[in-house]
């Protein structure tokens, strides 16, 4: 982000509290989202190597989105994606002994169960890629068990595949809609 995209607010809550000076700045994107914590040094040595009493800040970064945060932001965008085309969700992350699901849906007489892959870069490939066949046939597996248990066996079924490209604020770059992936 630019740096003109930012919002500088000071805090003076914890100073006036404590009855000091100090401030902490925190410093956030222009949606609202806390992107870093500024807070000024209280170590002398720091604020006199800096140039004679002036303040030497401490920046903290925001925790960068956890492997969950990424996934779940990924399965919201798929299962949004779904509900657009005419997909009704049904379940979400069903899981049994064999496996989880990520997406089931129905629409008509054909249900879709849907793995949901993502990526924040490509250093690792593309998240499609990172399907191989033991996930394939665990994916299966699995449904065969969603489908006894409910008693669907007569539907026409499908297996899909969304993967999808995340940035580093866990907003969407691209969607990709496989059918009948496997």
């Amino acid at each position: 982000m630019k740096e003109s995209e930012y919002r500088i607010s000071a805090d003076r809550t914890a100073a006036s509290k404590k009855g000091s000076d100090s401030k902490r700045r925190m410093v956030s994107s222009k949606d609202g989202q806390i992107n870093k914590i500024i807070q000024p040094s209280s170590n002398s040595a720091e604020c006199s190597a800096a140039g004679g009493g002036s303040s030497v800040h401490r920046i903290f970064e925001a925790p960068a989105p956890t492997r969950k945060d990424k996934g779940r932001a990924a399965e919201e965008a798929a299962a949004l994606y779904l509900q657009s085309k005419g997909w009704e969700i049904t379940e979400r992350n069903w899981s049994c002994r064999s496996g989880e699901l990520d997406l089931i849906a129905f629409k008509g007489e054909t249900i879709l169960f849907v793995e949901v892959r993502s990526r924040s870069g490509t250093g690792f490939g593309l998240p499609a890629e990172s399907i191989d066949n033991r996930k394939m046939i665990k994916v299966r597996r699995t449904a065969e068990i969603y489908l006894q248990r409910f008693g669907l066996l007569d539907r026409h079924i499908r297996f899909d595949v969304i993967a999808v490209m995340l940035d580093r604020n866990l907003q969407i770059r691209s969607l990709d809609h496989i059918e009948e992936a496997f």
